[in-house]
């Protein structure tokens, strides 16, 4: 949400300001926005951050990746409770595959999200399969803001 200010200047909340960084960090590593609705892109946004494990007051630094068994890799429901918990969205639990089909495709296609982290054989429709961030991603989040970002970029 955008807020104005007495003095009339914009100012961003902790959760738009994330959802923006994440649409840059998108946009950056080339994943297509084009065509997307604006609540589209944003609930790509969310993907990705329910993906890495970053809430509004958290930094990119803290985002999560895969590294085998027990690590962060969030089904497509426990992204919807990521994104209602934490973003104050109202995605319902039924949504579930429009999550998979719509938020993520985008994101697994590039590479920059693993599909099925952990159950590599898991079909497209298995409520467990989990999705990550993978190690060759992740130095693209945790460098965001930094001097070494674009250089991340270029890496991945």
């Amino acid at each position: 949400m955008v807020k104005v200010t007495k003095q009339t200047h914009l100012v961003m909340d902790a959760k738009e300001r994330k959802i923006q960084e994440a649409l840059e960090i998108i946009s950056a590593v080339d994943i297509p926005l084009g065509g997307l609705t604006d609540t589209r892109k944003a609930r790509m946004a969310l993907a990705l951050l329910a993906v890495a494990n970053i809430k509004p007051d958290g930094g990119w630094d803290d985002a999560e990746y895969w590294k085998e068994g027990g690590s962060w890799a969030p089904t497509t429901r426990d992204i919807i409770e990521f994104c209602n918990e934490h973003y104050g969205t109202n995605i319902s639990s039924g949504s579930y595959d429009d999550v998979r089909r719509r938020d993520l495709l985008r994101l697994v296609q590039s590479g920059f999200v693993l599909s099925s982290a952990g159950k590599p054989n898991a079909s497209p429709n298995d409520p467990t399969r989990g999705y990550a961030i993978p190690k060759e991603s992740i130095d693209v989040l945790t460098s965001f803001g930094t001097s070494d970002w674009k250089s991340a970029v270029k890496n991945f």
